[in-house]
């Protein structure tokens, strides 16, 4: 007699019977990705100006907030532009006639308008720039009693004593080197001076000069 029954392997087969799938079917949205795909033509420019209208725009606080971050770079830009003029005219050289002595900006006093000296043939100069204007003290040779150069590890200041009582003038925050220069550029103008000066040397004080009728 024939059994209508099924060999076992058929069951070892059937995977929706014997092993039941627990897989599942992803399903993709068409339409959103026809937008997606949409917008990104419509910001390549490839998709006509009739048709823009149609896709939706972004909120207008968006936009705002932009302009706004926009407009605060581009005034501070020109703000970092205006400041780098103004500090570019006021911190040239005051003269061209002799060479300058400027101070750092690293020390006090001169991080903005850092003073400049020069030594002329008659005088010594200290000039001091500002926003409005500038101050300018000068000192003639024949009041110059002696040189003093304060020096520090990096930085250095130059003390000029004067003959007859008055304040020495003091011109701080000079590099070592150009404090040396400039108390050697006083000397050697005291020394070429057509005027009845004595030759002071650098660091070292001189006798005032009787005047001369």
């Amino acid at each position: 007699m024939l059994s209508l029954r099924r060999p076992w392997p058929y069951y070892l087969l059937r995977k929706s019977s014997f092993f039941p799938s627990r897989t599942r079917k992803i399903g993709v949205n068409r339409n959103a990705v026809k937008g997606l795909f949409f917008a990104q033509a419509v910001r390549s420019g490839f998709v006509p100006d009739s048709l823009k209208p149609t896709l939706p725009t972004s909120p207008a606080r968006g936009s705002f907030l932009r302009k706004a971050g926009r407009w605060a770079i581009g005034i501070l830009a020109a703000a970092v532009v205006v400041c780098a003029a103004v500090l570019w005219l006021y911190n040239r050289p005051f003269t061209s006639e002799k060479p300058v002595v400027c101070a750092s900006r690293f020390t006090s006093g001169n991080a903005i308008f850092p003073v400049q000296v020069a030594v002329f043939a008659d005088r010594v100069s200290s000039y001091k720039p500002r926003f409005l204007g500038h101050t300018e003290n000068s000192i003639t040779l024949r009041q110059v009693a002696s040189v003093k150069v304060q020096s520090g590890p990096v930085f250095a200041d130059v003390v000029i004593d004067t003959a007859g009582g008055s304040p020495p003038v003091l011109i701080h925050g000079l590099w070592k080197k150009d404090a040396v220069t400039l108390s050697a550029a006083i000397a050697a103008a005291q020394s070429t001076s057509p005027y009845p000066v004595r030759s002071v040397e650098p660091g070292t004080a001189a006798a005032p000069v009787p005047a001369t009728r």
